[in-house]
Formats: C-alpha cells, structure tokens, sequence
C-alpha cells in the first residue's frame, strides 16, 4: 500500500472527489438563484468567500463595517415632514435609493407604511415626505441624495448577493439590452446596458450596485482589466468606492437577511413593529406574482430560463468584475451584526420574534384579503387603490392596520 503507484491512486481519487464535489456546489448553486420572490426571512449570515477571494478577511482588513446609526434619536421625529414645511423635498425624510431586483418594490411599501403610520400618530395632515423610486442614470444618486440634510433624513438601499441581482434582472427582463437565450452568459460576463436601471454589470466601477449607489464617479476611470478580465485592475479604487458608500449612507438592506434588517432599521428609526409589516409584492403564492403593472396596464411577466453554463459564474473572472458588490455585500452584513451587538442581541431578537409572529399573523389572517393591481389576468386596479398605499406598494395596509393594537407589537422608540 506504501508503493507509489498506490499512492498515485489515492491520491487521483482525492481529485476526482473534489472534482465532483465542485460540481455538485456549482449546480446546486444554480438551483438556489431565485427571483425577487425567495424567501426573505433568513436569520442566516451567508458566506460570500469562495476560492478565489476571501471578503469576510478583506472587510475586516479595510475596516469596511460600521455600526449602523440615524442621525437622530430613535424618539425624535423630525425627519417627519409634510411638503411646504420645509424648503426643498430632496432634503428631509426616509430616502430609498430602490435598488433594481434587491427587494425593492417589497422595501418600497415598507417605506410607504412608516410614513404613513408615524405621521398618523404625529397627527400630520399627509403621510412624512419620503423618497423611493430608482435611479436610472448613472452618478443620479449623488444628484438626487448628495445635498440632503443629514441631520433630518435617512438614506439607505438594499443589496444583494451580485449573481443573484444579476439573474433576476435578465430572466425578468427579456427584451431589454438586446438580452435572449442565446446571449445570456455574454450579457452577464461584462457587457453593459445602456440603462442603468436594467444593468446586469459594471465592470469600470467594480459592480452594478456600487455604480448604483455611489454618489460621484468619473466615467474615465475604471478598475476594468480589459487585458486580465479575471483580475482586478485597481484593488484599491474598487475598495475606496465601498468605503464612500458605507460612509454616505445611513443604513443598508441586506436582501439574504431581510427580517433582520428591517428589524435593525426598526431600531434606528423608533418604530413599532406594526410600521414595518408587509406583504411581499412578488410573492410567488400570490395569483399576482407572474403580472405586473407597467403604465397602468397588467401585463404578463414573460421569463426567460437560466441556461446551465451559468453555473461557470463561480468563475474568478465573474468574482473580479463584481468584486466590489461582494465586497459592499459583505461589509453590509458584518454591519448589521456589529449594529445588533450594539442594540443588545437579547433586545433585538425579541424585536425580530414579535416582527416574525406578527407576519405569521397577517399571512394567516390578511393573506386572502390583499387586493393588488394585478390579479393574474384580471385587473382590479380601481379597487387596489383602497388597499395599496401606491401602485403595487405597501398592499394590504388596511388589513394589517387592524393589529397595531396586538399585544405582539414591539415599541423601539425607547432607548
């Protein structure tokens, strides 16, 4: 057994093992890149390292994370403003730079809720001032968000695992930047779309979310390898972006641990729970989940399928172009654990168990009630509008209303 054609053999063997074990973790892979309509409650803090990069050591090398905090107290509310008390709209209230395909029509109603629910109890004519909706050109962030009035608003988005955002961007949006079953690899692989809404990638700035979010970059500059598109031509630009994301904004969604983060913005912000209830807008156990309102219209989503060779994604070449989204990604989610520290685990997690069974609640009692735009063929846009806050956002509010009083409802303006 000690000759060394038996070694040879033991050791092919160990080859072949983990030759197949890579497979099986790449189709498997595969098989969990789910749309926008994924189960969001994960307590679960994904992994974003794999062979090629190790993000959890980069994050904590670059010191990325930070504890996330409002400019304000919890008990103050004078982010809460109506238009025409203050000077400028863009200045004041809760800011959502809506992130395409990361939970953002979901997180959208969410914010329509808060601004409803605490303005009700301010006893404000309006709902607070609030903005949600996306950026389509590129460096519109800064334009919209850059001369807010950081002491009186809060400014967030949402991200998402890169592979993930990518793929539901193209299987939902056939047609858009020349994308079919034929070019689907190329599409993902660095080619970019003339709107930024509908972007895949940026591979100049290191990954569509951080050329998303960020505030100000130049359209020269680029960390772009076009000679080793499997490197990243300027680590240290890539890592300046995410640090000046994370120091502009206040706070960041992250998708694969929804629940936990709009608990912690729960915290941030002074809410009940009841202020942060929802029903996902893309539910797949919703009749609606397959149409959706596009100028007023229902119309059917027509999805094209993920081809197999999307399981090479977990090639370098594809971590390199979108190193900076893992990078934001992960030090968004060692953010949120240094915020929880920061809350005391055993006082948010009893949030998150009060957050969790109310949902649970409305689920069961509410579910059979929600009127969306879109109810497969049939429209009931006329009728939603009593049940919606806004389009599609924020459905089912009447219902989810009537259990603000429940005894579950946990208070977190109290410091």
């Amino acid at each position: 057994m000690n000759s060394p054609i038996a070694k040879f053999a033991a050791l092919l063997g160990m080859l072949v093992a983990f030759s197949l074990l890579r497979i099986v973790t790449d189709y498997a892979g595969l098989f969990s890149i789910l749309p926008e309509s994924e189960d969001m409650s994960s307590h679960k803090a994904p992994h974003n390292d794999n062979l090629h990069y190790n993000f959890t050591e980069l994050v904590q090398a670059h010191g990325l994370a930070k504890t996330f905090q409002a400019p304000f107290l919890p008990s103050n509310k004078s982010w809460c403003v109506n238009k025409g008390e203050v000077e400028s709209e863009w200045k004041n209230g809760i800011m959502y730079n809506k992130m395409p395909k990361a939970g953002s029509t979901t997180t959208s109603g969410i914010v329509k809720r808060i601004d409803h629910r605490v303005a009700a109890r301010l006893g404000k004519e309006k709902e607070c001032l609030s903005f949600e909706e996306h950026v389509p050109q590129r460096n519109g962030s800064g334009r919209r968000f850059g001369k807010r009035d950081r002491s009186s608003s809060f400014l967030f988005s949402s991200i998402r695992n890169p592979l993930k955002r990518a793929i539901s961007r193209m299987v939902f949006s056939p047609g858009h930047c020349g994308i079919n079953k034929k070019n689907f690899k190329e599409k993902l692989l660095g080619v970019e779309c003339e709107s930024h809404q509908y972007g895949n990638t940026d591979v100049k700035r290191s990954g569509f979310q951080v050329a998303y979010t960020i505030f100000n970059v130049s359209a020269e500059v680029s960390v772009y390898n076009e000679t080793r598109p499997d490197e990243v031509g300027n680590v240290d630009l890539a890592t300046s972006y995410v640090r000046q994301i994370m120091e502009d904004y206040d706070f960041m969604i992250h998708v694969d641990r929804f629940h936990e983060s709009i608990v912690v913005m729960q915290f941030l912000l002074g809410l009940q729970t009841s202020d942060i209830l929802y029903f996902s807008a893309k539910k797949t156990n919703y009749t609606q989940a397959n149409w959706v309102l596009y100028n007023n219209v229902c119309r059917k989503i027509r999805k094209l399928p993920v081809p197999p060779e999307v399981a090479e994604l977990s090639s370098k070449e594809w971590y390199s172009q979108n190193y900076g989204d893992y990078l934001l990604l992960e030090a968004t989610s060692q953010s949120l654990d240094l915020t929880i520290d920061a809350i005391g685990r055993e006082r948010f997690y009893k949030a998150l168990d009060a957050f969790e069974s109310m949902k649970k609640l409305i689920d069961k009692e509410c579910a059979n009630r929600v009127i969306f735009p879109c109810d497969g063929q049939i429209e009931q846009i006329e009728e939603s509008k009593k049940d919606c806050y806004l389009k599609e956002f924020g459905c089912g509010y009447p219902c989810i209303d009537e259990f603000e009083t429940s005894e579950l409802n946990f208070d977190a303006s109290n410091i």
